[in-house]
């Protein structure tokens, strides 16, 4: 996994053409892999874009979403009752903070969800745990839709 980070005792560097924010701060070895600070291999330390991601298959976002939520069960129980839990905080929150009722429920809950993962990937589109996410968001969402059909 790529990361990325900016060291505040860095000195900051221009910024890209048409953009008003830098390039962040990498550290790479001589195979262009990032490496943390401090490693104990050879490295040398510039502003750089990030590394490229590695291309996934749909499928392969598939099986990540499908192993995801496979175990979520065990910590959050089932997406309809964890979503409704959900959706009971957020009608409380509303009602308290701008007196309206909204009836949201599981499936407002993960299309909402949805739209925040959405929102996410605007930022970062190479962000692949958030297509994860999504993915997943989608397929508790339509297992709950459908359950109430």
């Amino acid at each position: 996994m790529a990361h990325e980070f900016e060291r505040s005792d860095a000195p900051k560097p221009p910024t890209k053409p048409g953009t008003a924010k830098p390039e962040m701060l990498a550290v790479f070895d001589d195979d262009d892999a990032p490496s943390p600070v401090g490693a104990s291999r050879p490295a040398y330390v510039g502003y750089h874009s990030p590394p490229k991601p590695a291309p996934v298959s749909k499928h392969d976002l598939l099986d990540a979403a499908k192993a995801a939520t496979k175990d979520r069960g065990l910590n959050y129980g089932k997406p309809e009752a964890n979503f409704e839990r959900i959706a009971a905080r957020w009608r409380v929150h509303l009602k308290n903070r701008f007196g309206v009722h909204l009836p949201i429920d599981g499936v407002s809950v993960a299309i909402m969800l949805g739209d925040m993962k959405t929102a996410r990937l605007e930022n970062a589109p190479s962000h692949l745990d958030s297509w994860v996410d999504l993915a997943g968001y989608a397929a508790c969402g339509a297992e709950i839709a459908m359950a109430g059909v």
